[in-house]
């Protein structure tokens, strides 16, 4: 049986699943021994910076602009049945003319299952960021462990916009001076603005604007990007760099997950656009991993922790992989979020 290092070591000799918004913009992590995050915000010059501290413990504090509150991050455990009968017949893949031994498939098996479990993880992680940058809040789901709860970080209302009527990208015509609704989306940001978000209904009513079709610079949309991509990335996160216009780079960001009833979702919302910083600093603090095993092995502080549990009777096996991560927006009115095409 593996133990949890083996693992945590186990899961590099696969490809790395990545998600987009989550290793560009909250890209930064910190690990705490605690069951709570104690955030630190600042206000100065109209600023707002984050920090986390793990050793601050007490009631909201509150001196001179300085503001604490303790966060219990949300805590996923995934689990998956493993199944000694599973492994007398073949496998997924398995080679037809060169047929595993049972202990071979088993060895398989969990490798798949906890790369399977790692990436189920980083699609929470994904979706928390996209909501964040769509609303500067996000909903956390009902666990075993903590009730539903809502995270915000309290972006002015200003920054999130529905256009509805006549003012839609789809009524507009291609005369229309898209140009100052943006110096008004940049006002609104805290920010330096240079890149903007966009889903695929959204960047195909913004090209049709005769300002974007005079200033969009497409020569440069496949080498001088801020945000690199390496092949495999650009496969598996679904996003597309369409060039510069101004100052601003323009990236279509279609990425996918399935919900818990197997329909297919969009992280970002097709008809979204997203006005921010490519240096956006946010980043995830992982609370304590909740196991007696982590605590006597020392893995209490850790972004993963991968378990097999055994059972005698009935002989069967269970792999788990329990995780506590929060994102942290360091200032939520850095983005300002414009729905384009919304009802009528």
């Amino acid at each position: 049986m593996y133990t949890s290092r083996q693992l945590i070591a186990a899961k590099k000799v696969f490809q790395p699943h990545t998600t987009f918004l989550r290793r560009v913009f909250f890209a930064r992590e910190r690990y705490s021994d605690k069951s709570q995050v104690a955030i630190d915000k600042m206000t100065a010059n109209k600023r707002k910076a984050v920090f986390v501290s793990p050793k601050v413990a007490g009631k909201v504090q509150r001196q001179d602009g300085y503001e604490t509150r303790l966060v219990t991050p949300p805590y996923i455990k995934e689990s998956t049945e493993i199944d000694p009968e599973e492994f007398s017949d073949r496998i997924f893949g398995e080679d037809l003319s060169t047929p595993l031994t049972p202990e071979q498939r088993y060895n398989a098996t969990v490798m798949i299952i906890n790369e399977d479990q790692h990436k189920a993880i980083d699609r929470t992680e994904e979706k928390m960021c996209a909501d964040l940058i769509v609303t500067g809040k996000c909903e956390v789901e009902e666990s075993e462990l903590h009730g539903a709860f809502e995270l915000d970080y309290g972006r002015n209302e200003a920054n999130t916009i529905k256009l509805i009527g006549a003012s839609r990208w789809s009524q507009l015509p291609a005369d229309y001076d898209i140009t100052s609704d943006f110096e008004e989306y940049v006002d609104l940001s805290t920010g330096l603005s240079d890149v903007i978000l966009m889903g695929r209904k959204a960047f195909a009513l913004f090209r049709k604007f005769d300002q974007v079709k005079e200033a969009m610079d497409k020569t440069k949309a496949n080498g001088e990007a801020s945000i690199t991509f390496t092949p495999q990335q650009k496969k598996d996160e679904d996003v597309q760099f369409k060039g510069f216009w101004g100052d601003f780079e323009i990236y279509v960001y279609n990425g996918k997950y399935d919900d818990e009833d197997g329909n297919e979702q969009l992280y970002f919302p097709s008809e979204g656009v997203a006005v921010g910083s490519y240096n956006y600093d946010g980043l995830f603090a992982y609370g304590a991993i909740k196991d007696i095993k982590a605590m006597k092995n020392g893995m209490v502080k850790s972004k993963r922790y991968p378990k097999i549990i055994e059972i005698d009777e009935p002989s069967m096996e269970y792999m788990t992989q329990q995780s506590s991560p929060l994102p942290i927006m360091p200032d939520a009115n850095e983005w300002v979020y414009v729905e384009v095409d919304g009802p009528v």
